[in-house]
């Protein structure tokens, strides 16, 4: 009998839960890395406060507000009239309009004079008069720091020294975050550990389930080939399918995010989903060890055991809203730790040795727990084997 073709039959026969698992990462990386929405960095350009004045004052003082108000700004001309002021706002061809009333410059000038008051009407739903006030209060704070410290200075001089302190300026440097695929990458990740869980469970299970069938077994028994030599290649039969799964679980990201996904932060989520893989085979090997004879047992553990660890370790419901005494038990558990590698790096703003060593780490945890669950199961099959071989010999 070919173990493999019969392997292959087997998963033909439960295709349809194949497809639906598979279908699983294909929709959450085009839901997350596909249709990413758009950084707009390109389109975004500095924008000038288009603003008239009526200056009434003709002072040193007025003239050096209008100076400050005019850096970075467009000024313009209107009539000064209420019906033009009104339609140039309207109509958004201006977006302030500034009044500076007679005997402005002399009662800032005046420190036992009262503040003075300047008239502004602006266009609505703007954030013009947000920009513009601010400047004026920089620089009428200016010209009242300055009158103070030097009462005897002229008055340009005092102008000179507020617009040189009002007119200080920083530069700020706009930049597009890491590409929005590379953001968004880790998230189809997280979910890979619920269908490799599903996948691993259902490939192993069923297909032992299926060779430990009474007359599949009394079939071997007779054959010429040694179980041994049977029990060995349905063995790197099943493994061959359950890899050929993961490949088809990664492959929809690897062609969604073409090169993203050979940069260091993509090759370390393959290496953290291969861990996992490693993970979710020994753990079905090990099902099919512990319940090899009885299949709704079986059907069972593969629908209950994937929800209750991706939903403990955070797949399903953030490590935040999960109780403190919730994530100690899932410690013990390996999607904890392959989802604490891929919340590091959605934390995570660059690519860093800390991160590194975290996935390093995470990953050596994981393939601890692999070891641990193929040296249960081939204890158990060690153990079986041996039963088999005593019942063989009083029956002989």
């Amino acid at each position: 009998m070919n173990i493999f073709k019969t392997t292959l039959r087997i998963v033909r026969a439960h295709l349809a839960a194949f497809l639906v698992y598979l279908a699983l990462p294909v929709f959450m990386t085009a839901m997350f890395v596909g249709f990413s929405p758009a950084q707009g960095l390109d389109a975004y350009q500095n924008s000038e406060v288009v603003f008239a004045v009526f200056d009434r004052d003709q002072s040193v003082v007025s003239q050096g507000l209008i100076a400050c108000l005019e850096n970075g700004n467009n000024r313009v001309d209107l009539p000064d009239d209420r019906d033009s002021i009104r339609d140039s706002l309207f109509y958004m061809q201006t977006a302030y309009v500034l009044d500076i009333p007679a005997g402005f410059g002399a009662r800032l000038l005046d420190p036992a004079g009262e503040p003075p008051v300047l008239g502004r009407q602006t266009a609505p739903d703007t954030m013009a008069p947000s920009a513009l006030d601010g400047r004026i209060r920089r620089f009428v704070t200016f010209v009242e720091r300055f009158r103070d410290l030097e009462p005897d200075a002229a008055p340009g001089t005092i102008v000179d020294k507020a617009l040189q302190a009002a007119g200080t300026t920083g530069t700020v440097i706009l930049e597009s975050p890491p590409d929005s695929a590379m953001q968004n990458l880790p998230q189809p990740f997280r979910f890979l550990a619920y269908t490799m869980l599903n996948l691993s469970l259902l490939i192993i299970a069923q297909t032992v389930l299926s060779f430990r069938q009474r007359q599949i077994q009394e079939r071997n028994f007779v054959s010429a080939t040694p179980p041994v030599t049977i029990n060995r290649r349905l063995l790197f039969s099943v493994l061959f399918v359950c890899f050929a799964a993961f490949f088809f679980n990664v492959l929809p990201v690897a062609l969604l995010t073409g090169r993203t996904m050979l940069q260091a932060s993509g090759l370390l989520l393959l290496l953290n989903t291969f861990c996992f893989a490693l993970v979710s085979v020994s753990l079905g090997f090990l099902a099919s060890a512990m319940f090899r004879q009885d299949s709704n047992l079986s059907s069972a553990l593969q629908t209950i055991l994937p929800l209750i660890m991706c939903f403990f370790s955070g797949i399903f419901v953030p490590l935040q809203f999960i109780p403190e005494s919730v994530r100690r038990i899932a410690s013990f558990m390996p999607t904890y730790w392959y989802n604490h590698s891929i919340i590091a790096m959605e934390e995570s703003v660059a690519l860093s040795p800390e991160l590194t060593r975290l996935f390093m780490r995470n990953g050596a945890i994981q393939l601890s727990f692999a070891a641990v669950f193929f040296a249960a199961y081939f204890v158990l099959e060690f153990d079986r084997q041996k039963r088999r071989k005593i019942v063989a010999a009083y029956h002989s």
